[in-house]
C-alpha cells in the first residue's frame, strides 16, 4: 500500500466530505454550515498558491486531509487535519503536518496557528513533537502557535 501526499482535485470533495464528517462525527464535534461550505469548494476556499489543501491517498482513496489557509501578515492556519480511524497511527497525520509546514515554509510564512479539541490528544503529541506551543484552552478547543525557523 502506497502513500501519496498531495493537493487536493475538485473531484475529491465528496470523498473528503465523508472523510471529514465521519471523523468529526466520530469525536463529537459538529459537522456545520461553515465546514461543508468550505469542504465543498476548496479551490475557491484554499486558493493557491498562497493556500492549500492536501489529502493523503493510499491506492487511490483519500484517508486523510490536512489544509493551510492564508491569514495574513506571515500567518496561516492549518485546518481539517484528519485521518479516517482505520488507518491511524500509521504515520499518515504526521506526513500530512510535515508536508501543510513544508508549504508554509515555501510560502514564506513566519508563524503558523491551529485549533484542536482538548480530547485530540494524540493530535497534540504531534503538534508538540514538530515544535508547536499551546497558547490557550478553554473547555472546547486547544489553540497552538510555531514560529517557523529562519523567520
Amino acid at each position: 500500500m502506497s502513500l501519496v501526499v498531495e493537493p487536493a482535485r475538485p473531484e475529491d470533495e465528496p470523498e473528503i466530505q465523508r472523510l471529514v464528517k465521519s471523523v468529526l462525527t466520530e469525536f463529537g464535534l459538529p459537522y456545520d454550515q461553515t465546514v461543508a461550505a468550505e469542504l465543498a469548494n476548496l479551490e475557491e476556499h484554499f486558493p493557491q498558491p498562497r493556500s492549500v489543501f492536501f489529502v493523503a491517498r493510499m491506492d487511490g482513496r483519500v484517508v486523510g486531509t490536512t489544509a493551510v489557509q492564508e491569514a495574513g501578515k506571515g500567518r496561516a492556519v492549518l485546518k481539517h487535519q484528519y485521518v479516517h480511524a482505520d488507518y491511524r497511527r500509521r504515520g499518515i497525520g504526521a506526513k500530512l503536518l510535515d508536508a501543510a509546514l513544508v508549504y508554509c515554509r515555501v510560502c514564506g510564512y513566519r508563524e503558523v496557528q491551529l485549533e484542536t479539541a482538548p480530547w485530540m490528544q494524540q493530535a497534540q503529541r504531534l503538534y508538540r513533537s514538530r515544535g508547536f506551543r499551546e497558547i490557550s484552552r478553554d473547555e472546547n478547543t486547544v489553540r497552538y502557535h510555531l514560529v517557523l525557523a529562519g523567520s
